[in-house]
Protein backbone atom coordinates (compact mmCIF):
# COMPACT_ATOMS: atom_id res chain seq x y z
CA UNK A 1 0.00 0.00 0.00
CA UNK A 2 1.13 3.65 -0.67
CA UNK A 3 1.37 5.98 1.91
CA UNK A 4 1.93 9.89 1.87
CA UNK A 5 4.19 11.65 4.50
CA UNK A 6 1.01 11.73 7.07
CA UNK A 7 1.09 7.95 6.92
CA UNK A 8 -2.05 7.23 5.46
CA UNK A 9 -3.19 6.31 2.10
CA UNK A 10 -3.83 9.42 -0.26
CA UNK A 11 -7.19 9.40 -1.94
CA UNK A 12 -7.17 8.20 -5.68
CA UNK A 13 -8.31 10.70 -8.22
CA UNK A 14 -10.54 8.41 -10.18
CA UNK A 15 -12.31 7.32 -7.50
CA UNK A 16 -13.60 11.04 -7.20
CA UNK A 17 -17.26 11.89 -7.50
CA UNK A 18 -18.09 14.13 -10.77
CA UNK A 19 -19.05 17.08 -8.70
CA UNK A 20 -15.91 16.59 -6.69
CA UNK A 21 -13.96 16.15 -9.40
CA UNK A 22 -15.62 19.21 -11.54
CA UNK A 23 -14.90 21.35 -8.14
CA UNK A 24 -11.29 20.69 -7.46
CA UNK A 25 -10.70 21.53 -11.12
CA UNK A 26 -12.64 24.77 -11.38
CA UNK A 27 -14.70 23.94 -14.08
CA UNK A 28 -18.44 22.89 -14.74
CA UNK A 29 -20.77 20.07 -16.33
CA UNK A 30 -21.46 23.01 -19.31
CA UNK A 31 -17.54 23.43 -19.75
CA UNK A 32 -15.21 26.32 -19.54
CA UNK A 33 -15.83 29.57 -20.25
CA UNK A 34 -13.49 30.89 -22.99
CA UNK A 35 -11.84 33.29 -21.04
CA UNK A 36 -10.96 30.74 -18.73
CA UNK A 37 -9.65 28.21 -21.54
CA UNK A 38 -7.66 31.12 -22.66
CA UNK A 39 -6.10 31.56 -19.09
CA UNK A 40 -5.36 27.87 -18.82
CA UNK A 41 -3.80 27.88 -22.44
CA UNK A 42 -1.53 30.44 -21.17
CA UNK A 43 -0.61 28.83 -17.41
CA UNK A 44 -0.91 25.40 -18.97
CA UNK A 45 -0.24 25.37 -22.33
CA UNK A 46 -1.58 23.14 -25.21
CA UNK A 47 -2.52 19.54 -24.66
CA UNK A 48 -0.14 18.52 -26.89
CA UNK A 49 2.14 15.23 -26.10
CA UNK A 50 5.61 16.44 -26.57
CA UNK A 51 7.48 15.69 -29.69
CA UNK A 52 9.75 12.31 -28.99
CA UNK A 53 13.56 12.80 -29.47
CA UNK A 54 14.11 11.33 -32.92
CA UNK A 55 16.77 8.37 -33.16
CA UNK A 56 18.32 6.45 -36.05
CA UNK A 57 17.13 2.84 -37.11
CA UNK A 58 20.74 1.78 -35.86
CA UNK A 59 20.41 3.38 -32.76
CA UNK A 60 16.75 1.75 -32.14
CA UNK A 61 17.65 -1.36 -33.57
CA UNK A 62 21.03 -1.54 -31.25
CA UNK A 63 18.32 -0.62 -28.20
CA UNK A 64 16.83 -3.82 -28.92
CA UNK A 65 19.62 -5.53 -27.19
CA UNK A 66 19.80 -3.60 -24.23
CA UNK A 67 18.21 -5.83 -21.47
CA UNK A 68 19.00 -7.96 -19.10
CA UNK A 69 17.35 -11.54 -20.42
CA UNK A 70 19.13 -10.55 -23.98
CA UNK A 71 22.76 -10.03 -21.54
CA UNK A 72 22.50 -13.51 -20.35
CA UNK A 73 20.86 -15.05 -23.73
CA UNK A 74 24.20 -13.74 -25.28
CA UNK A 75 26.50 -15.04 -22.76
CA UNK A 76 25.30 -18.11 -22.76
CA UNK A 77 26.01 -18.27 -26.27
CA UNK A 78 29.21 -17.57 -25.92
CA UNK A 79 29.89 -19.92 -23.07
CA UNK A 80 28.37 -22.49 -25.46
CA UNK A 81 30.49 -21.30 -28.44
CA UNK A 82 33.65 -21.30 -25.73
CA UNK A 83 32.56 -25.50 -25.40
CA UNK A 84 31.98 -26.23 -29.20
CA UNK A 85 28.37 -26.27 -29.23
CA UNK A 86 28.15 -24.51 -31.88
CA UNK A 87 24.71 -25.63 -33.46
CA UNK A 88 23.31 -24.34 -29.93
CA UNK A 89 25.49 -21.36 -29.78
CA UNK A 90 24.24 -20.94 -33.47
CA UNK A 91 20.32 -21.62 -32.04
CA UNK A 92 20.63 -18.80 -28.85
CA UNK A 93 22.23 -15.95 -31.46
CA UNK A 94 19.30 -16.22 -33.79
CA UNK A 95 17.15 -15.99 -31.01
CA UNK A 96 18.66 -13.35 -29.69
CA UNK A 97 18.59 -11.52 -33.36
CA UNK A 98 14.98 -12.38 -34.22
CA UNK A 99 14.01 -11.08 -30.99
CA UNK A 100 15.47 -7.81 -31.46
CA UNK A 101 14.66 -7.61 -35.48
CA UNK A 102 10.31 -8.41 -34.03
CA UNK A 103 10.63 -5.68 -31.59
CA UNK A 104 12.42 -3.16 -33.92
CA UNK A 105 9.20 -3.70 -36.60
CA UNK A 106 7.22 -3.68 -33.39
CA UNK A 107 8.70 0.10 -31.75
CA UNK A 108 8.57 0.92 -35.58
CA UNK A 109 4.94 0.93 -36.02
CA UNK A 110 4.30 2.26 -31.87
CA UNK A 111 5.94 5.18 -33.33
CA UNK A 112 4.45 5.74 -36.40
CA UNK A 113 1.05 5.51 -34.20
CA UNK A 114 2.24 7.70 -31.49
CA UNK A 115 3.24 10.41 -34.64
CA UNK A 116 -0.29 9.56 -35.88
CA UNK A 117 -2.30 10.88 -32.69
CA UNK A 118 0.39 13.54 -32.30
CA UNK A 119 -0.41 15.09 -35.87
CA UNK A 120 -4.71 15.03 -34.88
CA UNK A 121 -6.26 18.41 -34.15
CA UNK A 122 -6.81 19.16 -30.66
CA UNK A 123 -10.53 20.00 -30.05
CA UNK A 124 -11.14 22.97 -28.65
CA UNK A 125 -12.51 22.64 -24.99
CA UNK A 126 -14.22 25.74 -24.48
CA UNK A 127 -17.80 26.50 -24.06
CA UNK A 128 -19.54 27.93 -27.20
CA UNK A 129 -20.98 31.24 -26.18
CA UNK A 130 -25.07 30.69 -26.84
CA UNK A 131 -25.43 30.70 -30.81
CA UNK A 132 -21.61 29.70 -31.24
CA UNK A 133 -20.36 26.63 -32.36
CA UNK A 134 -16.79 25.85 -32.33
CA UNK A 135 -15.11 24.15 -34.78
CA UNK A 136 -11.43 25.00 -34.62
CA UNK A 137 -8.95 23.39 -32.91
CA UNK A 138 -6.06 25.70 -30.26
CA UNK A 139 -2.88 25.75 -32.18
Amino acid sequence: MIVNREGTAPHPWHADEAEEALLKLASSAEGLAQKDVQNRLQEYGPNRLSPAKKKSALARFLTQFHNLLIYVLLGAGAITALLGHWVDSGVIVGVVVINAIISFIQEGKAKKALDAIRTCNDPFLGRPDENEVFINSVK
